[in-house]
């Protein structure tokens, strides 16, 4: 399929780009981010791959958000590609490094645990005391905010 806005490239549902001799597109990386420069009328532009399989495929506008929906930014098929709000992007994202509970939105504080999730801009937090259940009861807690907030239907 032609890339949107220049007709020398083509896109496929595996993400790779090809130029006019059909020769495939080298990108490089920023952020994580697979990135190649496309040409016209003389004019460089550097795009990102996930965003030119979006609205090649989905009918994405740039200014859509686009979530890779196994995190793996090194996977720009289209069935790895959903438009999302800024919302369901904020669902989508990997545990900070420091999170010693193994669980995102799941901390330890003070010997507890502390469940977390933000949803429409509201922080709904619950502190656990320790003991065998404690990860279920904070993941349940989560799961339960989810539901309430039609995250999760």
């Amino acid at each position: 399929m032609e890339v949107k806005g220049y007709p020398n490239y083509t896109v496929d549902d595996k993400g790779n780009i090809h130029n006019k001799h059909n020769r495939k597109m080298t990108s490089f990386k920023v952020n994580g981010y697979h990135i190649v420069c496309l040409y016209k009328d003389n004019t460089k532009q550097n795009k990102k791959v996930h965003k030119i399989v979006a609205e090649a495929f989905l009918n994405s506008v740039p200014t859509d958000i686009i979530d890779h929906k196994n995190r793996n930014k090194d996977d720009n098929r289209l069935k790895n590609l959903r438009v999302v709000s800024c919302v369901e992007n904020r669902h989508n994202i990997n545990q900070l490094s420091n999170n010693e509970s193994g669980y995102t939105g799941i901390y330890i504080k003070n010997e507890k645990y502390l469940s977390t999730i933000t949803i429409n801009y509201k922080e709904y937090k619950k502190i656990i005391p320790f003991s065998e259940d404690a990860i279920q009861r904070a993941l349940h807690f989560r799961l339960t905010k989810k539901i309430e907030n039609g995250i999760l239907v």
